[in-house]
């Protein structure tokens, strides 16, 4: 036990000692965070119209109205549980106006920037319906983009922190000295995992109270413990990604290649910055597939939208556990402590 807390220490100290190291784990997720608030202050950068449905209990859709809405190419609409959930889409800038089917006529909800639109889909409806105009934060989108950002950190924290170490320790002949030792190789892993997954924690606390307090992200303390669960698994998943990379990568540079690679690919199709739906069919269910995109829905749709209903997040968790489980194991049988 004393040699798993010596190990711990160890990779905490790395990260105390070394200015660049603890710049890459606390400065730059900061940095992005700041620079990302910035630059999309006003909204998002591109945007496709889109719809949110909700029908109430015991009621329908007309079908007159859903065959208008497929007569516009460049309009998506999308069915939610409820009211609420979908009005938080509206807050996040995820969908454009919200429709509740129910008693009497539907009811049409709008950011205020999209005011003219909600009047035009007064036009397409079977009867008149009042639009109410909602006054949406100005860090919406940059609320949308939170999820993404932690995950990126989350990615970087376990590809480039358990990948990059294990092959340096390798090269370095620290694995083939602590090879001699009685150590298990669980030991090691396992000091390795929690010291990570320190850093991690601390990481998402900074970038939450920063969020909340500079770009007013809503948090609720069901939500900070969702969010921390998600990211243990999160982390679990890709240091698992990493270490699996490591067994088979030998050198330093060609991990940093292959991370760097990974991540841009990662990035693009993950829906950390967009929805996998502005993506080719192929390419969004390749991205729905990825552990990357699952983290990034599931946080969204706990932080932002409050929706914790277990149908809706078990497809997802299940998705991240199958991968954790399958790197893990590919790892432990292809670890070796030498060349």
């Amino acid at each position: 036990m004393r040699a798993f807390f010596l190990l711990v220490n160890f990779r905490l100290k790395e990260v105390r000692t070394n200015p660049t190291t603890g710049f890459i784990y606390f400065g730059l997720p900061m940095l992005l965070l700041l620079v990302t608030g910035v630059i999309f202050s006003k909204g998002p950068p591109f945007e496709k119209r889109t719809i949110s449905l909700v029908t109430l209990p015991g009621h329908t859709i007309p079908e007159s109205f859903l065959n208008r809405l497929k007569q516009f190419k460049d309009l998506r609409w999308q069915m939610d549980s409820s009211k609420q959930i979908a009005i938080n889409k509206l807050h996040a800038h995820t969908v454009n106006a919200v429709i509740v089917f129910g008693e009497g006529r539907p009811s049409i909800t709008v950011g205020t920037s999209d005011e003219l639109f909600g009047f035009g889909i007064q036009t397409i409806l079977p009867e008149s319906s009042p639009v109410e105009v909602l006054d949406r934060s100005r860090w919406g989108y940059v609320h949308y983009l939170f999820p993404g950002l932690l995950t990126w950190t989350i990615i970087i924290d376990g590809l480039f922190g358990m990948g990059y170490s294990m092959v340096h320790y390798r090269r370095n002949r620290f694995l083939k000295k602590l090879s001699l030792t009685p150590l298990p190789k669980f030991t090691f892993v396992g000091a390795q995992i929690v010291s990570r997954s320190i850093l991690a924690f601390l990481q998402m606390v900074l970038m939450v109270v920063v969020a909340s307090l500079i770009f007013e992200l809503p948090m609720t303390l069901p939500a900070v413990a969702w969010l921390a669960c998600l990211t243990l698994l999160g982390l679990m998943v890709f240091m698992g990604l990493g270490f699996t990379l490591a067994c088979a990568i030998k050198t330093e540079v060609n991990m940093l290649d292959t991370v760097n690679a990974v991540t841009v690919v990662i990035i693009l199709v993950s829906e950390i910055f967009f929805s996998a739906d502005e993506l080719p069919d192929l390419i969004s269910k390749f991205s729905s597939a990825l552990p990357s995109t699952q983290l990034v829905r599931l946080i969204r749709s706990i932080v932002l939208y409050s929706d914790t209903e277990p149908s809706r997040l078990i497809p997802g968790l299940i998705i991240l556990v199958g991968w954790m489980i399958a790197t893990y194991v590919i790892s432990v049988i292809a670890f070796k402590w030498h060349e």
